[in-house]
């Protein structure tokens, strides 16, 4: 008898197993599906648009951008200098005064040439959900290029378009970048479609802020 309860157990734990493996698996395809076509890489198809959304990433210590956020804020100084973009609304954390993803990126897009009247901050975007779902009940935001790397643009469109935002992501790659943030991903697109199924607020809320 304590034999068979076992094998039930061990059945029940591989069922269980096989199922989530499928149920991942398919949430990625599906995400990855559905945003493909909102996606592009190359500057001339993308469709004017007045807002840019930059999604934050690491910032150094001493403020320089890490790779990842330099292309993306490289990539909003080359869409606004192709006239695509009027305005670029600046996503990152700024979860303590220690660590600040936001206004180092807004001096970069200064120091390149973008007026700083044309920039927009958001301190509190801890994640890829947080920066959409602000960008869409704070500033207002309804339609907008993401500007981010090829490996996070299927979620960061996907959690934009279900929460009503017309989205066009744009990749921002620039060089390779570490494996191990595509294995990331894997797990946060999980996550990003229970956010959208279960409809999650932000962590944080705040005044509404006018994009002019």
């Amino acid at each position: 008898m304590q034999k068979k309860k076992i094998k039930i157990i061990i059945r029940i734990t591989l069922t269980a197993i096989i199922v989530g493996i499928l149920f991942s698996v398919g949430v990625n395809y599906g995400v990855r599906t559905f945003s493909a076509q909102y996606i592009v890489s190359d500057i001339g198809k993308v469709s004017h648009t007045r807002v840019a959304l930059v999604l934050g990433a690491s910032v150094a210590s001493d403020g320089t951008l890490m790779p990842a956020l330099h292309d993306r804020a490289l990539t909003a100084v080359e869409l606004y200098k192709s006239a695509k973009i009027e305005r670029i609304l600046v996503s990152g954390d700024n979860g303590s005064r220690y660590y600040n993803e936001v206004e180092p990126t807004k001096k970069f897009l200064i120091d390149a040439g973008v007026p700083a009247e044309k920039i927009y901050l958001d301190y509190a975007g801890f994640d890829t959900y947080d920066s959409m779902f602000r960008a869409f009940t704070l500033f207002g935001v309804k339609e907008a290029v993401i500007i981010t790397q090829g490996f996070h643009l299927p979620r960061a469109v996907y959690i934009a378009r279900s929460l009503g935002i017309e989205a066009t992501g744009m990749v921002a790659d620039k060089r390779a970048y570490a494996w191990k943030n595509s294995f990331r991903e894997y797990f946060a697109t999980i996550k990003a479609f229970f956010d959208v199924v279960f409809q999650s607020k932000s962590k944080y809320g705040g005044a509404k802020i006018i994009i002019r």
